[in-house]
């Protein structure tokens, strides 16, 4: 170390080229990147980028989740080189469904996989904290994030144009992570404005859902938008520290009871993982809230939800009903 360490250059090359691509993501410099990758083994970033790049269709990249899986793998080799646990535990979330299991029909593969990644960048996105980028890099994880969810193929805007079905799809989904993303990209640079839009676009489409609160639900739901609003609280706010009305943890798992209430997916496993560990008593009683029910069974109530979603072809939720069970 001290004066005599030096970066090997293949490690410089592979961040400048990595800092190239987030400053502007197109084919010539996913091109670059994917080049320096193959000169260092431990680089896992570019291959993560671009991977989930053809999942969503975004930066002007096509739709193309076989070949996005070769990225994938390509993703996890390099993160087992470099000994990052961050590359694991993003993926443990992103392979999950996360579909929703109240609604009368699937979704589009590319919305589920925007569902997917939004889930995981929730969970795994530490505001102010770099896992993605170098800690000493003039970018920090918000810069990977936002063009990834502003890129998403949501259709040509115009007199004479009009999105497909899917595409709509994939807007009404990805908006409420979009907003997370931008409001991070806001928090940082102190774009308060911006920053209340965001927020109140998320609140708003919360509260929307808890007005509905039914059995079945639309393609158009915004399920996603309780499971954020709930998360945010329970970080102390996020970016929207400044924002919430109200950020007890209380409140917070009660928003995100309300999204697995509404059939997502991801919010039920993050109940379902979280059930038995030192939070489960928050758990408990915020389900006994919103179920207006008795603490002794919110684990029944939890226990149907997972039946449910397993009957959506949900792998995931016979593993947790198996693990959950008395």
């Amino acid at each position: 170390m001290g004066l005599f360490s030096k970066e090997p250059a293949e490690k410089k090359a592979y961040d400048k080229a990595l800092i190239a691509m987030l400053s502007k993501p197109n084919a010539k410099t996913m091109a670059a990147m994917e080049d320096a990758s193959a000169k260092w083994p431990g680089g896992w970033q570019g291959y993560l980028f671009i991977g989930l790049c053809y999942d969503l269709a975004s930066c002007k990249m096509p739709f193309d989740p076989g070949r996005a899986d070769l990225y994938h793998q390509k993703a996890k080799e390099a993160g087992r080189k470099a000994g990052c646990d961050w590359v694991e535990s993003f993926y443990s979330t992103f392979e999950e469904s996360a579909g929703n299991f109240r609604t009368e029909e699937d979704y589009f593969p590319r919305v589920e996989y925007i569902r997917k990644t939004g889930a995981a960048m929730l969970q795994w996105h530490k505001v102010g904290k770099n896992n993605i980028l170098p800690e000493k890099s003039s970018k920090d994880d918000v810069d990977f994030w936002y063009p990834l969810f502003m890129g998403i193929d949501t259709g040509s805007s115009g007199l004479f144009k009009k999105p497909t079905e899917e595409q709509s799809d994939c807007m009404i989904q990805e908006s409420c992570f979009s907003d997370y993303a931008t409001a991070c990209l806001c928090y940082r640079s102190a774009m308060q404005s911006d920053l209340i839009k965001r927020g109140d676009s998320i609140i708003e489409d919360a509260k929307k859902l808890a007005s509905e609160k039914k059995d079945m639900y639309y393609m158009s739901t915004k399920d996603t938008s309780a499971f954020v609003l709930g998360y945010v609280n329970l970080i102390g706010g996020g970016p929207f520290v400044d924002v919430l009305p109200d950020s007890s943890r209380r409140t917070g798992w009660k928003w995100i009871w309300l999204s697995a209430h509404s059939g997502c997916m991801s919010a039920l496993h993050f109940l379902a993982d979280l059930f038995n560990s030192d939070m489960g008593k928050e758990i408990r009683a915020a389900g006994a809230d919103f179920y207006s029910m008795d603490e002794e069974k919110v684990l029944q109530q939890l226990l149907q939800l997972l039946e449910l979603s397993y009957g959506r072809n949900d792998a995931g939720a016979m593993r947790r009903i198996q693990e959950l069970k008395p």
